[in-house]
């Protein structure tokens, strides 16, 4: 179940945040700073759905580790920190 159960938050989850993109970036909203907020909010709840989610699906669905594997340059404290980062957004 946690291997398919996170795939519909993710769809479902990319399609609101393109149309938050979408709606956001117009010429007649660009100039307010609270869009330009809610932008950035949008921005960071990518980063909370492309790398924590899929994270989780990685170690919740499949059993795998991720505490001993780096990725790339960012170790797994790197990430939950960018996590923890997004979330006060």
């Amino acid at each position: 179940m946690n291997r398919y159960f996170p795939y519909p938050f993710m769809i479902f989850g990319t399609i609101g945040l393109l149309l938050n993109v979408a709606i956001f970036t117009r010429q007649s909203l660009c100039n307010n700073s609270c869009v330009q907020y809610l932008l950035f909010n949008t921005l960071s709840n990518f980063i909370v759905l492309y790398w924590v989610v899929t994270t989780r699906i990685v170690s919740d669905g499949y059993g795998d580790d991720l505490e001993h594997y780096q990725h790339g340059s960012i170790t797994l404290n790197d990430q939950l920190l960018l996590y923890d980062y997004a979330l006060i957004f």
